[in-house]
């Protein structure tokens, strides 16, 4: 199979989480989609992989699809994306390698346990069930 990115990318309004494939650049997709959504999205992270990581993901978060390739941000897949996802790769590089990857992956974990506490409050009280 081809290879590429399989990534993660957030929608601001909603935390929603859009798990999806490119063979690109994952810059150029994720440009492609700012363009079309109608709030701001951020770039969580990517994986290197195929379109067989991609499905073999949307299967294993199944419990957490919104609709198409949007998942409710539960637990499970924020500490996969925390444990798994390398930095957002700049243009033109193919592998993150850059000396501010510690500073990233630390901000990214801050922010991401903020979001697991969400999401828990969120189940407690009856939201995105």
């Amino acid at each position: 199979m081809a290879r590429g990115y399989v990534y993660f990318i957030q929608a601001e309004l909603n935390g929603y989480i859009k798990i999806g494939w490119t063979d690109g650049h994952p810059s150029f997709r994720y440009s492609s989609l700012v363009t079309a959504s109608p709030c701001p999205l951020i770039a969580l992270g990517v994986i290197r992989g195929d379109r067989g990581l991609e499905s073999d993901l949307h299967n294993l978060f199944g419990h957490l699809r919104s609709h198409g390739e949007w998942f409710r941000p539960g637990t499970d897949l924020l500490a996969f994306i925390q444990k798994k996802a390398r930095p957002w790769p700049a243009k033109g590089a193919y592998e993150p390698k850059s000396p501010g990857e510690e500073a990233w992956r630390k901000r990214q974990q801050r922010w991401l346990s903020d979001m697991s506490g969400m999401a828990l409050m969120f189940r407690k009280h009856g939201s995105w069930e």
